[in-house]
């Protein structure tokens, strides 16, 4: 006698689960890849927040250097099309001199703050990789490494990253543990994974600012004429722009994963984290730095 489908129970099971072959396909295909085994030995929870409020203020920094080169580019302009214009002269040739000058004091300034938020970035981004891992070692597509050589391997840089930032972000959020694993509001683990509206934007923009920043930087580069150097200064100003919106979203990224992870620890440390997960240090539930995310 035919035993129905276990799960569709419109269709004749063909397996030992009682599922049938559509199902048992279906099944396959929407579950996560599981790549990570799982914490480490001496791996422990450490707290966010204090490194993810700095990589905040930097990140604000990179957004105030951009529209500084911004305004620094609109007075390059305007020299520019003063002198495509035809004007000249002693007191002009001055006024371009400290146009050049404020703009590439802007350059600096852009520079500086983003090797200085890189460096705070990439240590608060492994450091609530490991979290993650100890929240829901389930959840991740790809190895701990990958925190921090997707950025910097050619070619995979250009998705590995936000796959990583994706995985911490379903292992942070605050939800009911069923079976081991996180199953937040609007994601049931037999189903693909959500979207991530905030993740893509931020990461599609910082993409396409980065690809613009280098084309710009070659145009401005090898400029020889007026017309050319407008034409740069143009997509410089472009790219500037795209890049204040990226480094205002990743400020909201970074603020939501630390508040997820900050909550989420809180939460569990009221309820007792479960045996064999190594949580210690002073805090209730890190080993804590300072204060909430919020």
């Amino acid at each position: 006698m035919a035993v129905p489908c276990a799960e569709c129970q419109a269709r004749d099971a063909t397996t030992a689960e009682g599922l049938c072959g559509l199902c048992v396909t279906v099944a396959a295909d929407a579950a996560p890849r599981r790549v990570v085994a799982g914490p480490r030995p001496g791996d422990r929870l450490r707290s966010p927040v204090a490194p993810g409020r700095a990589a905040m203020v930097l990140l604000g920094a990179v957004a105030a250097t951009d529209l500084w080169a911004l305004w620094a580019g609109l007075g390059q302009r305007r020299i520019l099309d003063r002198l495509l214009a035809g004007e000249y002269g002693e007191a002009f040739q001055r006024e371009v001199e400290d146009a050049d000058s404020r703009y590439a004091l802007a350059g600096g300034a852009q520079l500086v703050a983003c090797v200085l938020t890189a460096v705070v970035f990439l240590y608060w981004f492994r450091l609530v990789r490991v979290n993650a891992e100890l929240f829901v070692p389930e959840a991740h597509t790809k190895g701990r490494g990958w925190a921090l050589g997707g950025w910097f391997v050619p070619v995979v840089n250009l998705w590995v990253p936000r796959r990583v930032t994706s995985d911490i972000w379903d292992a942070s959020v605050p939800g009911p543990e069923v079976a081991g694993r996180l199953a937040p509001v609007g994601w049931d683990p037999r189903e693909p994974r959500p979207a991530h509206a905030l993740i893509s934007a931020w990461w599609a923009l910082w993409i396409v600012g980065f690809f613009v920043g280098r084309t710009a930087g070659r145009v401005y580069s090898g400029a020889e004429t007026a017309s050319e150097y407008a034409t740069g200064l143009r997509w410089m100003m472009i790219a500037d722009a795209l890049d204040v919106v990226a480094a205002v979203l990743a400020v909201v990224v970074v603020y939501r994963i630390t508040t997820m992870q900050d909550t989420k620890a809180r939460a569990h440390a009221a309820a007792g984290w479960p045996a064999g997960v190594p949580v210690s240090g002073a805090g209730p539930a890190f080993e804590h730095q300072a204060g909430r995310a919020t």
